[in-house]
């Protein structure tokens, strides 16, 4: 290899053989213009919609292209800008073909789920504002790269301590609906329930209100006081997600602050909704794998079976981890659905109804839903809410803009409250009691 990074002449010959079995083979994909490229003489990529493997045999390729296309054989995107960038890489290195700077801007901009990397806020953020309006404008999901302070391997851990401990430990801390004599109504764990075709458990918390502050109604439960499990001394689980709690609020409001920038807003214009007793909730969950015939709800189309149905969150903004597992979906515009494969050490952000309402649509919600992967399955949800007093009506943005629809002001917990009681109807809070200002 020269100090270009690119492989030698002799390189470029050794790999010829395999590299003309591949490019006959996925000839109808290639652009018609590329189909006899000649490895003597190396041309730029420009302008094609060539799609380039990291397989280094050409018995691998078919799979890895049945995974980057659509159906009728046009490019669908690669899950990430790093896996497009290990694709070029191998494919100049192994094959000989130089791919020019314009072609590689190209593709990435083609790719379904836009990368936000915070690292560029401090270097690139106007640029990066404009990239965040763009993504919650178009899609409403996208990958947050180099979220500082996540230890992602310990929290895969402490899923796995919690969700291993036993039955009657955890339903010791589920809501009142699921067992009587408990005390908590909102958050703590809930059970798989049998016959639903959201098959999932889990255990969420918040963070607490102080118990001295008497601006809050003892009736509110969305302030209720979180519940946690006895501890042993292998895993600091109370402490590690309070921790965890913090960093991802944290980035939430960066994200908003990138946001209110790229909408050309005063920065932060999102942030006071938040400053006061968020009423946001930190999860963790398993999806265990189906036994034996999943209920009829649970089956969609083609046959597959879903852990979740589709839905839209109702939150403001949710930030997730799903470590290494598949099954994620959301909604494209064309009314296709796209796999969200995990991008390991980052985050998955989506817009909720809450915001998407506020902007009067201009922000996305999008529908997304968790397919059944046949194993076991875990992820970790941040969902971000404003206070309960907060003014979360719909026309925000007239608020600075004086030729816009007038601002309707609306409270964030009465809203929510008629929402997933009376209008979404989730089984989990059916019996949730009204709360009175």
């Amino acid at each position: 290899m020269d100090r270009t990074g690119h492989r030698s002449e002799k390189a470029v010959r050794t790999y010829k053989r395999p590299a003309d079995s591949m490019l006959k083979d996925v000839s109808n994909i290639l652009n018609p213009s590329y189909k006899q490229i000649k490895l003597e003489d190396p041309k730029p990529l420009t302008d094609t919609r060539a799609i380039l493997t990291e397989q280094d045999y050409i018995e691998n390729t078919e799979n890895a292209f049945l995974n980057i296309s659509k159906p009728d054989g046009k490019y669908r995107g690669l899950p990430s800008n790093s896996s497009f960038q290990n694709c070029v890489f191998n494919f100049v290195t192994k094959i000989g073909i130089h791919p020019d700077e314009t072609d590689l801007k190209k593709q990435m901009s083609e790719l379904p789920i836009p990368v936000i990397d915070l690292s560029r806020a401090k270097t690139d953020r106007t640029q990066l504002a404009k990239e965040v309006v763009h993504a919650l404008e178009n899609i409403g999901f996208l990958y947050i790269d180099n979220v500082k302070g996540i230890d992602f391997d310990k929290l895969f851990k402490i899923c796995q301590w919690f969700f291993g401990l036993p039955i009657e430990t955890k339903m010791d801390l589920t809501r009142k609906n699921f067992k009587s004599e408990n005390h908590n109504l909102y958050r703590g764990y809930f059970p798989v329930v049998e016959g639903e075709p959201s098959r999932k458990e889990g255990f969420e918390f918040a963070r607490d209100v102080p118990a001295d502050d008497k601006t809050v109604s003892p009736n509110n439960w969305m302030y209720e006081k979180s519940v946690w499990p006895e501890e042993n001394f292998t895993v600091a689980f109370k402490e590690f997600l309070q921790n965890m709690y913090e960093i991802v609020h944290e980035t939430s409001q960066e994200i908003l602050r990138l946001a209110a920038l790229g909408l050309g807003i005063e920065e932060h214009a999102f942030e006071h909704l938040f400053s006061d007793k968020p009423c946001s909730t930190f999860r963790i969950m398993h999806y265990p794998p189906w036994e034996g015939t999943p209920p009829k709800n649970a089956i969609i189309e083609d046959g597959k079976v879903v852990t979740t149905p589709e839905h839209m969150d109702s939150d403001f903004l949710t930030l997730l981890h799903i470590f290494n597992y598949d099954g994620l979906e959301v909604l494209d515009m064309d009314g296709t659905w796209i796999a969200v494969p995990p991008r390991p050490n980052s985050l998955i952000m989506n817009i909720g109804v809450t915001f998407s309402r506020m902007m009067a649509g201009r922000f996305k919600a999008t529908r997304h839903r968790v397919l059944d992967i046949g194993k076991d399955r875990f992820s970790v949800p941040f969902f971000l809410s404003p206070s309960f007093d907060s003014d979360i009506g719909v026309n925000f943005m007239s608020k600075f803009n004086s030729n816009g629809p007038e601002h309707v002001p609306e409270k964030f917990g009465p809203w929510l409250l008629h929402r997933i009681k009376h209008e979404i109807k989730y089984f989990e809070y059916r019996d949730l009691p009204e709360i009175e200002d």
